[in-house]
């Protein structure tokens, strides 16, 4: 009799308490799924925030491209010309140190005559 009511009741309370627990489980699931799928959905867009960004630097490099090349064209034609620039400096010192060394030569000579490089003063 009483008690065996009181054990289905308490069997029924068990099985009450037990299905509020996976309700409040699967309600605490089903949030954090939802604040995963939001999660989700602010990363793609995001993703697609930067896949525009990326779509608009590839157009500005592709618009600069002609000018790069110009411009490599260019530091290729200074560079040229700055090899150039300083042989003929180069040749130019060379051709200086070359005059100096002539003219100091004759000068000793002038005073050595037994070098040959000049007349020497005059003999008398």
């Amino acid at each position: 009799g009483a008690a065996r009511e009181t054990r289905r009741l308490g069997g029924e309370a068990a099985v009450a308490d037990e299905s509020r627990e996976i309700t409040e489980a699967l309600l605490r699931v089903r949030a954090l799924m939802g604040r995963e799928v939001e999660h989700g959905a602010s990363a793609l867009e995001v993703l697609g925030q930067n896949t525009a960004t990326l779509e608009r630097t590839k157009e500005s490099y592709e618009a600069q491209s002609p000018m790069l090349q110009a411009g490599q064209q260019l530091l290729k034609i200074l560079k040229d010309q700055d090899r150039m620039d300083k042989l003929k400096v180069w040749v130019a010192f060379a051709f200086f140190i070359s005059v100096v060394l002539y003219i100091v030569g004759k000068r000793v000579a002038y005073f050595l005559p037994g070098l040959g490089w000049g007349r020497g003063p005059a003999r008398a």
